[in-house]
């Protein structure tokens, strides 16, 4: 899945990537990078998976939970 389609899901369950960050203790940035691709984190992956109520691999194919 595309970055602008990660966060377009985020914005129809009216969630920003600040909003993970905050939950889970780590940066906006952090959050950024994973939806964009140049980061790699398993708990910022899974919950913004939960959040968009999509498996990881499919959101990130290849990438497990």
């Amino acid at each position: 899945m595309k970055s602008n389609e990660i966060r377009g899901h985020m914005l129809l369950k009216n969630v920003r990537s600040s909003d993970v960050a905050r939950k889970i203790g780590v940066s906006d940035a952090a959050v950024s990078q994973v939806i964009s691709g140049t980061a790699v984190s398993a708990r910022i992956s899974a919950e913004i998976a939960r959040v968009i109520g999509k498996p990881v691999s499919e959101i990130w194919p290849g990438r497990a939970a």
